[in-house]
């Protein structure tokens, strides 16, 4: 009878391990061994009812339940017409130092048709000199290098194409038809023009000058500093320029600041030589670079008084309309209201308009900057990656 007994319960903990092992992986194992799952339950049962005591007591304790436990979630519960507040890490951007009522009430005299139909026929008059045959061609270079660093040349494109292209295409190396104090002046002007306006010309046309480099007078003032702002407009296979000429044209131009700088300050020759050592031509931003321009091309002992009056009229209109634009930018801005929602970002719509004055200058263009002051302005305030590298870094300071 004990042996029967030993024999059965192992028999019947062998069916439960397997009716566990079974009911635990009910959803991997295919459904035909699911069937018996509910066969060995059904066994189990009947056998436990009609077992000892202690077997069913052993049965009980070998199939144990899981640890039962409580899942609390804490949560912010807001009411139905609430919407919940979401903080944002902030980069303390200061708010903006434009105020657009006071954008708004900025009025300019220069705006009025008055102001345009004077300016038109100061145009004229400036025409007729660009086109004047009795004049040199190193009168129409220096002319032309005038109206752009006056800021006036985009009324003569055509002109301007015109003249450069005929002096591309003729061949006028010979450099013995200016007075030797203009050769230097003349040869760098030309290719800096050249160049400016997509004219491929090589560096080979200062040869002859490194060839003798020690020769050069050190009172050409005029040659060094065109020397100098033709060097910045080399490419990466001008060697010459790069290596050899802008070396030297600077070395002179701080020569030169060293040795007068210190006896006349106000010289117009000394201030366009300092201009340029901090910075070429090339490389400053347009608008600014005519203002400061406007000022020293009234200090010049051979400027045109009619050509000065020009820019100056028209520096001014095209402010006007600068202002006009700037207004219209801004009111589109306050309708749109992301400078209230999204308070961690930057609100800068003035400063980027003044960015977009400075890749688009021209008042015919002006459709072109306000789409780009727009598109600048949503990328600086919706911009992920800058608001929260922005925000990271002045955590970390």
């Amino acid at each position: 009878m004990m042996m029967f007994n030993i024999f059965f319960f192992l028999c019947l903990t062998s069916i439960c391990y397997l009716y566990i092992y079974i009911h635990a992986n009910r959803y991997l194992l295919p459904s035909t061994f699911y069937i018996p799952t509910v066969i060995f339950s059904l066994m189990a049962s009947l056998l436990q009812m009609g077992l000892p005591l202690i077997y069913r007591n052993t049965l009980v304790k070998s199939i144990q339940r899981p640890r039962s436990f409580t899942c609390t979630i804490v949560a912010k519960t807001t009411r139905a017409d609430e919407s919940p507040v979401v903080l944002r890490r902030s980069a303390n951007y200061q708010p903006s130092l434009w105020d657009h009522h006071h954008l708004l009430s900025v009025e300019n005299k220069y705006s009025k048709d008055e102001s345009v139909h004077d300016r038109d026929l100061l145009k004229e008059n400036v025409r007729t000199m660009l086109n004047d045959e009795r004049t040199t061609h190193l009168e129409q270079l220096e002319l032309i290098d005038d109206l752009q660093k006056l800021g006036v040349s985009y009324h003569f494109e055509r002109e301007i194409d015109n003249i450069l292209t005929f002096t591309y295409h003729k061949d006028r190396r010979n450099f013995m038809e200016y007075d030797m104090e203009y050769d230097l002046h003349a040869t760098a002007l030309e290719f800096r023009l050249l160049r400016q306006h997509g004219f491929n010309v090589p560096e080979d046309v200062f040869d002859v000058f490194m060839e003798n480099c020690g020769k050069f007078d050190s009172h050409d003032i005029n040659g060094l500093l065109s020397l100098y702002e033709a060097s910045y407009l080399s490419t990466k296979s001008d060697t010459k320029l790069q290596k050899n000429i802008r070396v030297f044209a600077t070395q002179q131009l701080r020569n030169f600041v060293d040795t007068h700088g210190s006896k006349d300050l106000s010289s117009c020759d000394v201030e366009m030589v300092v201009q340029a050592l901090d910075m070429p031509y090339h490389w400053r931003m347009g608008r600014l670079a005519t203002r400061w321009y406007i000022d020293m091309y009234g200090k010049k002992h051979n400027k045109n008084p009619m050509l000065l009056e020009f820019s100056k009229l028209d520096f001014s209109i095209v402010q006007a309309v600068y202002q006009e634009e700037l207004k219209y930018v801004s009111s589109w801005w306050r309708e749109t209201g992301l400078a209230n929602q999204l308070h961690f970002s930057r609100d800068r719509i003035v400063e980027n308009y003044f960015w977009t004055t400075g890749q688009i200058q021209e008042p015919q263009f002006g459709k072109c900057r306000v789409f780009n002051n727009g598109k600048v302005s949503l990328q600086d305030s919706k911009s992920p990656l800058d608001i929260f590298s922005d925000g990271f870094l002045m955590l970390r300071k």
